[in-house]
């Protein structure tokens, strides 16, 4: 989870981009790390990932809030700024 979080906020989040781009990115992120980008794909042979796309921003939201239950992940994230963010990152590795 750790991993998962620091690569994706050192590497893909850009503070600029929009709702649709920060998507993206984040179904960049699931090849990465062997989840499911596309819902039926996973569906249809859940055994072959480690976990769907939703489980990938369950994960980026509980690192960043400690809440699975949210609004919307891309409106927090531009609410928190990137100083805070990056401070919530750190203390994922304490």
């Amino acid at each position: 989870i750790k991993n998962i979080v620091e690569y994706y906020f050192n590497d893909y989040y850009d503070v600029s981009d929009d709702k649709n781009t920060l998507f993206d990115k984040i179904k960049e992120l699931c090849e990465k790390y062997n989840f499911a980008s596309n819902m039926k794909e996973y569906k249809e042979k859940p055994d072959n990932y480690n976990g769907n796309i939703t489980d990938i921003a369950t994960i980026i939201r509980v690192a960043i809030t400690t809440s699975s239950n949210t609004p919307d992940l891309f409106e927090i994230l531009k609410i928190l700024g990137v100083e805070k963010i990056k401070n919530r990152v750190k203390k994922l590795s304490s």
